[in-house]
């Protein structure tokens, strides 16, 4: 993906108002939809998050999370956690480049999980009936 393209794509997820999103969204919402605009998916981080329904699905819930986030009272929070979220893309795409299929779906699928654990420990997100509730602990190895 170009740089500009890709960093556009970044700050546009990072800044995406909060009414983006709804307050209570059904449990099946993020099966359906990322964090970002799918018609404008030109690098293979990207499409293989609109190509995959279950990291489509945790791309979502973290966008969910990243908001809910931001709505917690705090000096200068928002500026930081967007340069921290622009930061993390950018270290998960390093971290994921060099893979394709396969093998690229389940390292970002893996990065986006660890991400999303992390808002919800670092930030004491509630998950109870949240989107982002079955992302809250780590898979059971071999589950899918």
């Amino acid at each position: 993906m170009r740089v500009g393209v890709r960093i556009a794509l970044v700050t546009a997820w990072a800044m995406a108002p909060a009414l983006a999103f709804a307050d209570s969204p059904d449990a099946h919402e993020c099966r359906y939809r990322a964090s970002f605009n799918c018609a404008l998916a030109d690098d293979a981080a990207s499409r293989a998050i609109c190509s995959d329904p279950a990291l489509m699905a945790a791309d979502c819930a973290l966008g969910y999370a990243y908001r809910d986030a931001r709505s917690l009272p705090g000096a200068n929070k928002h500026e930081s956690l967007r340069k921290d979220q622009r930061h993390w893309a950018a270290v998960r795409d390093t971290a994921c480049a060099k893979r394709t299929g396969a093998t690229l779906t389940a390292c970002l699928t893996a990065e986006t999980e660890k991400r999303l654990r992390w808002f919800i420990d670092h930030y004491k997100l509630a998950v109870a009936g949240k989107i982002y509730e079955p992302f809250a602990k780590p898979r059971a190895a071999g589950r899918q």
